[in-house]
């Protein structure tokens, strides 16, 4: 596909332009901006699940939509109708004279800006144009975390600054999604060694991707890291706690729904790391002795208890990680095996 340029876009009537927007809230906020075109949202939690590569599209939609069940608050029949509502709108690009992708710079919407770019380079869109609306900051807004926070007004004015996507950025996208879910995750840092300025958001983003992947000092992510040092001081309830956690992002990324699922998976296993008293806002969190041992640097989560994750096309599955993070080398280092926990 050769991208076309917006140098000097003509108008168009409202329903041939298709805005595509990476979050619920601001598809609200766009509907309710005047800003011209057709509106569909698109997303999901790439970071997190099972994401490997050669996967045809009904088996894909079917493999993440069951991860989200099983991680509770959806029914299979939500997952794949939002799925397929969302793929509804993308097979109509064809059909547009342009279409808008809105998103910003944070690991969730980088990834997804990544298989977006990546499945639209795989088709033949005919003459429609594609454009890019992606930011990190707003005047006025001192700790900018996203579109959602702009209002209607707020984001029509950011419409008319949109820019081509260029073919650099198609290729950067689709090199950038064949590392994501590979089985070897080391095709990420290749990535992040050479220039990915066409896409200027995305090494950020990919760091600390990596940065979720367990540690090689004590087995834990960084956001499960961060959850233990927050509650290094005592109980919080998940209502405290989650905050104070995303106030530590330079980019926050996660939604209260998936760290609720980081503290889970923390309060499970032979030797957990925190206990859950409750359900909802109002739960309370504490650290375990355990928990506070791995804090200290004085054992290892993953030693104690094995690890079943999935981080993009790679399993991280039994007794060790295949792969770690190391915050001293900022690196992936890939571990031998063990038998199992110990």
């Amino acid at each position: 596909m050769n991208p076309s340029t917006l140098d000097n876009p003509t108008p168009i009537a409202p329903r041939a332009l298709l805005h595509l927007v990476n979050g619920d809230s601001t598809l609200g906020s766009l509907r309710q901006s005047g800003v011209p075109g057709d509106s569909a949202s698109f997303g999901d939690v790439l970071y997190e699940g099972p994401a490997p590569s050669g996967v045809a599209r009904e088996a894909w939609r079917r493999l993440r939509a069951e991860y989200h069940v099983a991680g509770g608050g959806w029914t299979l029949d939500a997952c794949l109708d939002k799925t397929t509502r969302e793929e509804s709108a993308i097979d109509s690009c064809r059909e547009r004279s342009e279409v808008v992708i809105w998103c910003e710079h944070d690991l969730y919407d980088q990834l997804n800006l990544v298989q977006l770019l990546d499945e639209l380079a795989s088709r033949d869109l005919g003459s429609a144009k594609l454009s890019l609306v992606c930011i990190d900051r707003f005047p006025g807004v001192v700790r900018f975390v996203g579109l959602g926070q702009l209002t209607p007004d707020q984001l029509a004015s950011l419409f008319p600054g949109r820019r081509p996507v260029s073919a650099a950025q198609l290729r950067l996208a689709s090199e950038t999604w064949r590392a994501f879910t590979s089985p070897n995750p080391t095709g990420i840092e290749a990535i992040l060694a050479r220039d990915t300025s066409a896409l200027p958001f995305l090494a950020g983003a990919l760091v600390r991707y990596l940065e979720q992947f367990p540690s090689l000092e004590d087995g834990l992510s960084r956001t499960e890291r961060t959850a233990l040092e927050c509650l290094a001081a005592g109980t919080l309830t998940f209502r405290e706690l989650f905050p104070a956690v995303a106030d530590r992002e330079e980019r926050p990324f996660m939604g209260d729904d998936t760290f609720w699922r980081v503290l889970r998976q923390l309060a499970v296993g032979r030797s957990p790391l925190v206990t859950i008293d409750g359900e909802g806002h109002a739960a309370g969190v504490a650290l375990t002795e355990f928990g506070r041992a791995v804090l200290d640097g004085r054992d290892d989560a993953i030693r104690r208890n094995g690890i079943d994750r999935w981080m993009g096309g790679a399993r991280l599955l039994g007794a060790e990680s295949p792969w770690r993070w190391s915050r001293a080398t900022r690196r992936l280092v890939q571990t031998p095996r063990r038998a199992s926990p110990e």
